[in-house]
């Protein structure tokens, strides 16, 4: 997974104004160039020099004999695949769980046996490879998820293991829920996920309220994908903790500059003009989060799970109500309101949501396959 700091606002609708969304606002200004912008581009940065070596995947001597032992390297592709599967994540052999919050290594992962969905795919992806098999990080885009972690909200997105064998194409998914379905997807570098490894001790280490920790893991992760506005909003959570607001609210308009739909970023921007006083800005941010809020479902969704989990049934239902007005074929909105409907006690209603969440699922073909040891395996004809 992928970790996005947010620092948390007084109201409760505020902080969940957050995800990368295209919209119709203007651009905020950006008021950094020539010399000053340097100046501070260096003082963020330092002289970190992208790592080549991939620590992220190196396998050590006893791990490689292992697999040498388990995998042999006579078999077929398809079996190497399966093998090795049951091999890493099998009760009754290394038994690798997964656990969310733990960003580690290929050898880390191994070693600790367990890991969140990126320190289990550099495992997969490191043995893989070496077993023999096409082995490559995809992310995925999801829906976002987001989680408190003391003064921090932290937003997470999503990675998976992928390759090719034969005339089919495979994915292996450690996240617990079924999310993939018909999502959009991108391939990474391996540089590019060594850089999400960085930016998620980054923003863990953010959440411990270390921030000299966190700028030293996003600086390597900057310097490894300087275009990556995530990193950019963590820089500027990091530095704001370290207290040096200079440098925080720049690396924000850095994030902004990358991605000018980065409403993490914006979020924490308008924290900090609405703390400093500075009205005018605030509201410029305010507006274009709004229009933001307004059209997307998903902020509804989250909205009526908040109001779901302190019991206020009849607010989850208004919210859920937008949500199913804004995306009507979404199945996970009318679980979640047949959901509340029970508890209010209207079982008929009840009924027709869940018929309708069938009705969607089957549309979009969203039946997840078997969740076994650890993961899914879902495999597809190349076309």
């Amino acid at each position: 997974m992928k970790r996005v700091t947010i620092e948390m606002q007084k109201s409760l609708l505020v902080p969940t104004l957050l995800m990368m969304l295209a919209g119709c606002a203007s651009s905020l200004e950006y008021a950094y160039s020539g010399p000053d912008e340097s100046k501070l581009l260096h003082e963020i940065l330092g002289n970190e020099v992208p790592r080549s070596d991939l620590i992220t995947l190196y396998l050590d001597d006893d791990v490689k004999a292992a697999l040498d032992a388990r995998i042999n390297p006579n078999w077929g592709d398809k079996r190497k695949l399966r093998e090795l599967r049951t091999f890493l994540f099998s009760e009754e052999e290394t038994a690798i769980n997964y656990h969310a919050s733990s960003t580690q290594t290929a050898m880390g992962t191994f070693q600790t046996r367990q890991g969140n969905c990126l320190a289990m795919t550099n495992l997969f992806v490191a043995a893989g490879r070496y077993v023999g098999i096409d082995a490559n990080y995809q992310t995925v885009s999801v829906k976002p998820t987001w989680d408190h972690e003391g003064d921090t909200m932290i937003r997470y997105e999503h990675i998976v293991a992928v390759g090719q064998i034969g005339d089919e194409s495979y994915v292996v998914d450690f996240l617990p829920e079924f999310l993939l379905g018909d999502r959009p997807s991108e391939e990474i570098s391996d540089l590019d996920a060594m850089a999400l490894y960085y930016n998620n001790l980054g923003a863990e280490a953010v959440v411990e309220n270390k921030p000299e920790l966190a700028i030293e893991y996003l600086r390597q992760a900057l310097a490894l994908s300087p275009e990556n506005a995530d990193s950019w909003n963590n820089m500027g959570a990091a530095m704001r903790r370290a207290g040096n607001d200079r440098l925080g609210v720049f690396a924000y308009y850095q994030a902004l500059e990358k991605d000018a739909y980065n409403y993490s970023a914006l979020s924490n921007l308008a924290q900090y003009y609405e703390n400093q006083g500075r009205a005018d800005e605030a509201k410029v941010i305010a507006a274009r989060v709004e229009r933001y809020r307004r059209r997307n479902p998903l902020f509804h969704y989250y909205v009526a799970s908040l109001f779901y989990a302190e019991g206020r049934l009849e607010d989850a239902r208004v919210f859920l109500d937008n949500a199913i007005r804004l995306r009507r074929d979404e199945p996970q909105f009318y679980d979640a309101s047949a959901q509340v409907a029970k508890e209010m006690g209207d079982l008929i209603e009840s009924g027709r949501f869940l018929a309708k969440a069938k009705h969607y699922r089957d549309v979009k073909h969203e039946s997840p396959p078997d969740r076994t040891m650890n993961h899914r395996l879902i495999v597809r004809k190349n076309k």
